[in-house]
């Protein structure tokens, strides 16, 4: 295990993790709370093999970034009309479909994610990745925006918290908007 904390570079015994947790807070002011991940997941059946790629990467990062490890669930939004493709993923404990539509958006997941954080103002830590660019083709733009979101809200978890301490959102490329 590694410190959430990203000033402090110490590797821990998972029994010790909420010692050292607490240390940390009163080191650099990181305040430990459970850890939700939300993973929109979209599934088409004529592209098949790229949507178990992207879930795979995807799966594979959540894992060797040691978020998998440190997030308390990981809360799944599932639209296909195929069953989930890897059900290795679903093997996890900590892994599980929150919320499955046959048709739909993003919109699925993200109803899903209002109502949790609605329930647990305060209370958590949210993180959010979906599958983007299972539609297109490899190597497009798509694959590079996909590739942004899993570097800083996976790979880089650890600055995404020590960022919640202070802002409501963080993300890889945030744009206001007017109230829709």
């Amino acid at each position: 295990f590694m410190c959430i904390c990203p000033h402090a570079q110490v590797r821990l015994l998972s029994q010790m993790r909420v010692a050292v947790l607490s240390l940390c807070d009163m080191e650099c002011g990181v305040v430990y709370r459970p850890i939700h991940v939300f993973w929109h997941v979209y599934v088409v059946e004529d592209r098949l093999q790229r949507c178990k790629a992207i879930i795979r990467r995807q799966y594979d990062e959540l894992e060797s970034s040691g978020l998998l490890n440190w997030a308390t669930q990981v809360h799944i939004g599932y639209v296909s009309k195929l069953p989930f493709p890897l059900t290795e993923v679903l093997d996890h404990p900590k892994i599980h479909i929150a919320v499955s539509k046959p048709t739909g958006h993003e919109g699925v997941t993200t109803s899903y994610l209002k109502r949790f954080c609605d329930s647990h103002i305060g209370e958590t830590y949210v993180l959010y990745i979906h599958t983007r660019g299972v539609t297109r083709q490899p190597d497009t733009p798509a694959d590079d925006w996909t590739l942004m979101i899993e570097h800083f809200n996976v790979t880089r978890w650890t600055k995404a918290i020590y960022l919640l301490q202070n802002y409501l959102t963080c993300g890889c490329e945030l744009w206001p908007h007017r109230h829709r």
